[in-house]
């Protein structure tokens, strides 16, 4: 069984109270996705998954300094295709869309990464998507559409799958339902 919300809730405040943490160097909370790793390792200490959730979907938690807009989900190539977005239908976007951020966590802070401090200054749930909305999201720009291809030395695209970035504050465009953590 999941964690539900309530429990999320008790430890995000508790998170945001102490606000301010040293991430250890260690390895394991590297690079951009840090302050994020960090944070989910904060919440594990509820003694099972944070983004399980015990009647359907999952807690996707994402984090957000401000200044860089957090990845919403992304979405493998099918077989043979190269870059996935390019061939999808809305059927397709909406499909992967939904089990994988049907239910956000959004948390705001700041992180300097010389320094390995992260603050947690706010968090927000989020929750029913108007899915419909996500293809227009996606066509007036609002979705940024981020396909991770490269070549290698070989010549052949390696996909690192496509990435969907959305401003944190237009998630109330895409979600009807959010409660702030106070």
């Amino acid at each position: 069984m999941g964690v539900a919300r309530a429990s999320i809730r008790t430890r995000l405040k508790e998170i945001l109270a102490t606000r301010d943490y040293r991430v250890p160097s260690d390895g394991q909370f590297d690079g951009a996705e840090a302050p994020r790793s960090y944070l989910l390792h904060l919440l594990r200490e509820l003694k099972a998954s944070p983004q399980a959730l015990p009647d359907a979907g999952a807690w996707k938690v994402v984090f957000t300094d401000g200044a860089s807009k957090p990845v919403l989900f992304d979405m493998e190539p099918a077989p043979g295709d190269v870059i996935p977005h390019e061939a999808a239908s809305q059927d397709d976007l909406i499909n992967e869309f939904a089990p994988k951020a049907a239910y956000l966590v959004l948390v705001r802070g700041s992180w300097n990464g010389q320094a390995r401090l992260v603050s947690y200054d706010s968090a927000e749930f989020l929750w029913e998507p108007r899915v419909t909305q996500l293809t227009q999201l996606i066509e007036d720009g609002t979705i940024v559409v981020d396909a991770g291809a490269s070549s290698g030395d070989d010549g052949r695209t390696r996909d690192h799958s496509t990435k969907f970035y959305i401003g944190p504050d237009d998630l109330h465009s895409l979600y009807s339902k959010n409660e702030v953590v106070q």
